[in-house]
């Protein structure tokens, strides 16, 4: 019986340790939340791929309608399936309003009409000169080393720096890969037993990434806490953007313990299938 090797997905998930200088950028932050989101998707092909060849549409267990046990673990596995995609959606949504938001004292580069200045700089609030008093939003940016401070800058002017390099995030994202591509490759029509062991593997995996996902999400909501001066790359209110961050990030770990609710429940359903394979000698039973 083909298993699904979980592994090689615990330790990707286990080395993504949360480092808070990745965090410190908006670039890297995205990052973090681009690498959860496919880690969720991931999981979300691979139970909709088992969902698929538990109860698929062509096949006796469906047309015949003899075990509704069948429709039943398919309906969890659905279930669990639709909330993982719509947190990888928000997840991937969160990441792109993350590359917007730039925090007071953060790194951005400088690309402005001063190009003798052009350069990495550290953001030091907005500029309150008596010229800006009167203007939109300007920018006051200090050197990371020798240099000169630069004033009344405008927005548009800079852009988040690149993300550090994070070996353990940028590795992670074989995760999708390796669970959606492992499911897909079984064949078409499984029995109670060896989708049961599936189930209970990617039980493992939603929790483990529930885990793994908590440090992570503390981290960026403390970076884009409301008591810090932020802007938006190119202007505008930064806020919107912050409150759907933290509103992905609260929802992050109860849609993974909803995830692994469904899991349990198709798991038992299917546990059931396996010790009563004819429904007439369960109900005896």
């Amino acid at each position: 019986m083909p298993v699904l090797n979980t592994r090689p997905v615990v330790a990707l998930l286990n080395n993504m340790q949360a480092d808070p200088d990745l965090t410190r950028t908006a670039l890297g932050r995205a990052a973090v939340l681009n690498a959860l989101a496919s880690v969720v998707g991931g999981l979300g092909a691979a139970v909709a791929n088992l969902d698929e060849k538990i109860y698929p549409p062509l096949s006796p267990r469906r047309w015949t309608g003899t075990d509704r046990r069948w429709r039943a673990a398919s309906a969890q596995l659905d279930s669990a399936a639709r909330l993982a995609g719509c947190l990888d959606e928000r997840l991937q949504a969160a990441a792109e309003r993350c590359r917007r938001v730039i925090t007071d004292y953060e790194t951005v580069d400088y690309r402005g009409s001063l190009t003798q200045q052009h350069g990495t700089y550290r953001i030091d609030g907005p500029c309150i000169c008596e010229d800006c008093d009167n203007r939109p939003l300007t920018l006051r940016l200090l050197p990371l080393r020798a240099g000169h401070e630069l004033t009344c800058v405008n927005p548009h002017s800079v852009s988040p720096t690149a993300a550090p390099d994070h070996a353990a995030v940028r590795g992670v994202h074989r995760v999708e890969r390796l669970l959606a591509g492992a499911v897909a490759d079984l064949p078409p029509l499984l029995d109670a037993t060896h989708a049961a062991h599936l189930t209970r593997s990617l039980t493992v995996v939603a929790g483990r990434t529930r885990t793994a996902a908590a440090p992570w999400s503390d981290l960026i909501a403390d970076q884009l806490t409301t008591n810090r001066w932020m802007c938006t790359h190119g202007g505008g209110n930064p806020y919107p953007h912050i409150r759907y961050v933290h509103d992905t990030l609260n929802y992050l770990g109860p849609a993974l313990t909803a995830v692994q609710t469904d899991l349990r429940k198709a798991t038992r359903v299917l546990a059931d299938i396996e010790a009563y394979p004819d429904p007439a000698g369960r109900q005896a039973a």
